[in-house]
């Protein structure tokens, strides 16, 4: 009679272990986002380097594209399958009763013989857990008022793009995932992620994940801004040494380029430490003020085309007036433009190294400086010893037409950023992939829209669920899938519409009357 209690007690134990495994938040993630998917054999479509040396030029540039789209939707594979998106979703496990894959209560074994033999659910049974996870206080069924409740785990975590974009070779694998596309019936294994090396075929790469931007209140972005600014004092006064001993118009575009590189160290430490200041005053600026910094380049470029358009007037008298005097450069003023160079040079090879889009802004400045003030110092000297008087200021003007040319082309860059440009097919195919392959629960994507909003891109989803689906599953897979778009290190706000039918009425209103 002892064996058959004991062996009662044990199938009880795992009838509610059993419901626990089926019917807990781990099976729920499951049947909404489902199991590993692959939609496309990538490595097909996969073109190696000696098939790419033998295409023409236009063929060639368009298979270098694919193959840079297929190394990032194999990464937005393997991110995919991963566990991360199941752990999100797992963490709305609160008022799992308005789900449709709720939590049954499994009732206790109704005794058939006698009274003495009824066998009650041990109290011990409420702490086992399942082999996938576990879900505690599942207690039997009259036990209390409570016992058909989950215990309500922690409320979801605040996350941040590098808790859900990492290394495709960090990334945590799921476990029980099948192949369902060529093996429908096969039993669920735990894969292995494979990263071959390059020159076998492709890789998983996402091109801005390593570009991560360092946080704008970083150290190491402080210091680097700092230098600069030290760097572009000390050579503003020698340039302002050479200008008043050497009267050369290559010289004065110099000058006036380190005066304006000062200007814009100073715009650059202005707009980070307003930056940084906004995210911690959520009441005046809700979202933050990173559209300063696009902002602040715009006047900045502005301010520089202004500039050099003088300098370019000041060349254009030099060279129509009478005056026909070849200059020369004196020795300390030579050691002083190369000095300019030198540290010119050492500042672009540090900054680049810095993960910050004001930093590089500055390394690209550097680097600009260091061409110019190699014209700078070149074509007064081949002047002065090819004894050509016009080349001096014709140099000046070159030089400033260049800066003009530059700064424009930047200016009308951040102009259309600032102005709701659309993103490139290739980043709006990436989002649209990602989206496509985010769950089995999304019947139909209905509209993606991809706009700037300054450097970063604005994201409008329009998902398409079952009309049975409820409210509770909608929420938190939309907001799971909000994480992930704002997780695109080229990102800044995802919003995602859920609809019931594949056409409705415009998600916005027009603005503008109808004509």
């Amino acid at each position: 009679m002892r064996n058959e209690d004991e062996d009662i007690e044990r199938l009880l134990r795992d009838e509610h272990r059993l419901s626990r495994i089926l019917l807990g938040p781990q099976a729920r993630s499951l049947k909404l986002i489902g199991r590993s998917n692959p939609r496309y054999r990538w490595e097909r479509y996969w073109k190696t380097e000696e098939q790419l040396s033998a295409m023409k030029k236009p063929i060639r540039e368009y298979y270098q594209r694919t193959n840079s789209l297929i190394q990032q939707y194999m990464y937005i594979d393997c991110l995919l399958d991963s566990s991360i998106p199941h752990e999100l979703l797992n963490e709305y496990a609160d008022e799992l009763e308005a789900s449709a894959f709720k939590p049954v209560d499994v009732p206790d074994t109704i005794a058939e013989e006698t009274p003495q033999a009824s066998y009650q659910t041990p109290s011990h049974l409420d702490q086992v857990a399942g082999s996938y996870g576990s879900v505690n206080n599942i207690t039997s069924g009259k036990s209390s008022s409570s016992s058909s409740t989950l215990k309500a785990p922690a409320h979801p975590q605040r996350r941040t793009p590098k808790d859900i974009f990492r290394s495709s070779e960090n990334l945590p694998l799921l476990q029980h995932q099948g192949d369902e596309e060529n093996e429908p019936h096969s039993r669920p294994q735990t894969p292995e992620l494979v990263i071959l090396p390059k020159e076998a075929g492709p890789r998983p790469n996402l091109p801005w994940l390593e570009d991560g931007d360092l946080d704008h209140d970083d150290p190491i972005v402080t210091l680097a801004i700092w230098i600069n600014l030290v760097a572009n004092i000390i050579l503003l006064a020698g340039k302002i040494a050479v200008i008043i001993s050497v009267p050369s118009m290559s010289v004065l575009a110099a000058l006036v380029d380190a005066v304006l590189d000062l200007l814009s160290t100073a715009i650059v430490w202005t707009t980070t430490r307003l930056i940084s200041s906004s995210q911690r005053d959520q009441h005046n600026y809700p979202v933050g003020r990173s559209r300063l910094e696009p902002l602040g380049v715009l006047v900045f470029s502005v301010i520089m085309i202004t500039s050099f358009c003088q300098v370019s007037l000041q060349c254009i008298q030099r060279l129509a007036g009478p005056e026909h005097k070849v200059l020369q450069l004196s020795m300390p003023a030579i050691i002083i433009m190369i000095s300019t160079i030198v540290i010119k040079g050492g500042c672009w090879l540090w900054c680049r190294l810095v993960k910050n889009s004001s930093v590089r802004a500055l390394a690209d400045d550097a680097m600009t400086d260091v061409i110019f003030n190699i014209g700078s110092i070149l074509f007064p000297l081949v002047g002065f010893y090819g004894h050509i008087w016009w080349l001096d200021a014709s140099g000046g003007l070159l030089l400033s037409l260049f800066v003009i040319f530059i700064w424009s082309r930047t200016s009308a860059q951040h102009i259309r950023n600032l102005t709701g440009f659309s993103a490139q097919p290739d980043e709006r195919n990436l989002l649209l992939y990602l989206t496509m392959r985010f769950a089995t629960a999304i019947r139909q994507i209905q509209n993606l829209r991809a706009y700037h909003v300054g450097d970063k891109l604005f994201v409008e989803v329009d998902i398409v669920l079952s009309a049975n689906t409820p409210l509770k599953d909608s929420h938190d897979l939309s907001e799971v899938l909000t994480y992930f778009l704002e997780s695109v290190p080229i990102v800044d706000r995802a919003f995602v519409h859920v609809d019931y039918l594949s056409y409705n009425a415009p998600t916005h209103m027009l603005k503008q009357p109808a004509s």
